[in-house]
């Protein structure tokens, strides 16, 4: 499942079709498929300017088998059948996480850029509210540190051969907005906790309050 507008932005931009299909969790034989007929009109990377308007319209063009029932409703159609799992997530941890879950847990297929548009379609009322709030108050000095997890991507282990997905543990000080980031490979409570040891020894001290965006799920059954 993908949107075939995603993948002629990404290879337009000049990403190697290897790394547009690694990044979106295609096949690279689809990424090709999908980019020949661009090659094929003399189109290259780095070239004028391409509205997402004018994708849709070529690619309805290039494949009017799929343009039907619109090229992102392919992918919608099977994140759907996670709409109450993603409505309880939303708000707790962000999509990228959200997105993460739901292809190691329930096998989803389609990419965190289809998810991020689903939820934008469908969640617009949060989506909005959490995009307007309030400034907090800086509050005092090492008063708070607020960690998350974002997802970087996939790293080739020398150890194993395999790829395996990397996150970036973040902790920011809000008043100072100095950042600690440190990459991991799972996101355990063991790894939770070292990540945020090796936060405080950076930072030279502890924060009086941690808020955390994201807390991995066995840290609350432990």
């Amino acid at each position: 499942m993908v949107d075939v507008t995603e993948i002629l932005r990404h290879w337009y931009a000049g990403r190697p079709k290897v790394e547009v299909a690694r990044s979106l969790g295609v096949d690279a034989k689809t990424v090709r498929r999908y980019v020949a007929p661009a090659e094929a009109a003399g189109m290259a990377p780095g070239g004028p300017p391409v509205t997402g308007e004018q994708w849709r319209a070529l690619a309805r063009q290039w494949f009017p088998q799929i343009a039907g029932t619109g090229i992102r409703q392919v992918s919608w159609r099977e994140i759907a059948v996670h709409h109450d799992r993603i409505a309880g997530l939303l708000g707790v941890a962000p999509v990228s996480v959200i997105h993460q879950r739901l292809a190691d847990e329930q096998g989803l297929g389609a990419s965190v850029a289809s998810l991020r548009r689903y939820v934008r379609a469908h969640f617009s009322a949060r989506v909005r509210a959490e995009e307007v709030r309030m400034r907090r108050p800086l509050g005092a000095p090492g008063g708070e540190g607020q960690v998350d997890y974002g997802y970087l991507g996939l790293w080739p282990d020398p150890s194993t051969g395999r790829r395996r997905r990397v996150w970036a543990f973040s902790m920011v000080l809000p008043y100072s907005r100095h950042l600690f980031v440190r990459p991991a490979v799972s996101m355990t409570q063991r790894a939770w906790t070292e990540a945020q040891i090796a936060a405080f020894e950076f930072l030279g001290g502890v924060p009086r309050r941690i808020v955390p965006d994201y807390v991995p799920r066995n840290i609350i059954r432990d």
